[in-house]
């Protein structure tokens, strides 16, 4: 799943230098979570969890708008707390329209060798 969905959607990446083994490099050290309906994994989280910093948040396509992204998120929240933090590329509109409605807040817009990216972060609302 991490390698199918980065080679579809990371289309700021080189998708020929994308592996199978990306994962186990990519990820270590990080917190996963993982989504589940049924049986069937439908996606996960990976957190570096000292700056609450969610490095990856990946859903299948058959089951994204189904809450997977949010569920996925507000667990991250209950074991970790807030604020939490990530990078989203500019050029991907669907996650950066995704964050914003779910209540993430630029804080800058920065540029790295894939292309200029907005760190944003979130911050659990009193209830």
């Amino acid at each position: 799943m991490f390698l199918e969905i980065r080679q579809a959607c990371f289309t700021w990446e080189d998708t020929r230098q994308m592996g199978l083994y990306d994962f186990g490099e990519l990820l270590k050290e990080e917190l996963i979570l993982c989504a589940y309906i049924g049986v069937e994994l439908v996606g996960f989280a990976s957190i570096y969890e000292p700056d609450r910093f969610i490095h990856y948040l990946m859903v299948q396509k058959d089951y994204r708008g189904l809450g997977v992204a949010k569920a996925l998120i507000n667990r991250a929240v209950e074991m970790l707390g807030t604020p939490m933090t990530l990078k989203c590329m500019k050029s991907n509109t669907r996650a950066l329209d995704f964050y914003l409605h779910q209540g993430w807040t630029i804080q800058k817009e920065e540029e790295c060798e894939q292309g200029p990216y907005y760190l944003m972060s979130y911050q659990r609302t009193k209830e």
